[in-house]
């Protein structure tokens, strides 16, 4: 029976060599399915069936929509912009103060009001959110960043959406963050609504310390999310950037209130043309008056019929025909 026992707590007893296993970025999981060999977890995986983790599957996620980070002032007081496409201007940064033991916001954006992508989104959907930004602290142990998500309405109220995680301390220079919140809910969405986006900064430590994010240039800071675009909005807004339109029909209007305009010719919804500047073989179209005047050149009007159809001839006229019904003035 003793001998029974002693085989028991032998069995049980750890070695020391299992007790001071080291911390890896990698661990072996033993495959009792019977279908799947696990293998190794790795941090970035390399083989097909490699498992992964939540926060590699996470950083593979995007989102529809992006707006990227900058330091420019926004509508909303201390707040900063948030444009559609990625600013390339010099990199910009932003360097708040962490209290010590304590959370302090580094910097709250918001997106542009009335823009026209985001006046386009009728819900925001469930997923993952994601920021991507370059931080750094001045003071390497215990500095970390997260960030919140809120729905702005043209009241002014916000509602918080979602939460990111922490980031991993932050060293004392530059380096890319990835920052994650999943958004279990779906919110209706109108045009007036606005993004925001805050940054905060945890200090672990006991005297207060620097954070600085960085924006623009070649940093791509930005913040991505799922956002529902019916495909009739994601025309919406302005053809720009010498975009050429080469045979197509103009379908004008939205039943008369609408036309065609560019910074010389009006043709309105019901086949009005109006022509707006002086041109050189056309001195105007329409005047103050309602006249309409040619001219074949130089500038000068040749030929002007007012609103009430007279005529007026400003240059010599030469009748090679049969004229009749001119009377002499």
């Amino acid at each position: 029976m003793a001998s029974e026992t002693r085989k028991i707590l032998r069995s049980m007893k750890r070695s020391e060599r299992e007790i001071r296993t080291p911390i890896a970025t990698e661990m072996y999981l033993p495959n009792h399915s019977g279908d799947l060999s696990v293998g190794r977890v790795r941090r970035t995986p390399s083989n097909e069936l490699d498992p992964v983790n939540k926060a590699y599957v996470d950083s593979l996620i995007r989102g529809n929509v992006q707006l990227f980070f900058t330091n420019n002032a926004s509508d909303i007081g201390t707040y900063k912009d948030m444009e559609v496409d990625t600013v390339t201007a010099a990199e910009e940064t932003i360097q708040q103060t962490i209290t010590a033991g304590s959370t302090t916001l580094i910097a709250s954006f918001a997106s542009i009001l009335n823009e026209d992508e985001i006046d386009s989104i009728t819900a925001l959907e469930h997923g993952i959110y994601e920021i991507h930004t370059h931080a750094e602290a001045d003071f390497p142990n215990g500095m970390t960043i997260y960030f919140e998500f809120y729905k702005r309405v043209a009241g002014g109220t916000e509602t918080l959406l979602g939460t990111s995680h922490d980031s991993d301390v932050l060293g004392l220079t530059e380096q890319e963050v990835e920052l994650h919140a999943n958004i279990l809910t779906e919110v209706a969405w109108v045009a007036g609504d606005r993004v925001v986006v805050k940054v905060y900064g945890r200090n672990a430590g006991n005297a207060n310390k620097d954070i600085t994010i960085h924006m623009e240039g070649d940093t791509l800071s930005r913040v991505e999310f799922p956002a529902f675009i019916p495909p009739h909005n994601a025309g919406t807004g302005d053809v720009t950037a010498a975009a050429n339109m080469t045979d197509h029909t103009i379908i004008r209007g939205d039943g008369g209130s609408k036309g065609i305009q560019d910074s010389g010719i009006t043709i309105s919804d019901t086949d009005e043309i109006q022509l707006n500047k002086v041109g050189t073989n056309i001195i105007t179209a329409t005047n103050a008056n309602g006249d309409l005047r040619l001219g074949a050149g130089g500038g000068t009007n040749d030929l002007k019929i007012d609103i009430n159809g007279n005529v007026d001839i400003f240059e010599n006229l030469t009748v090679t025909g049969t004229a009749t019904g001119i009377a002499p003035t």
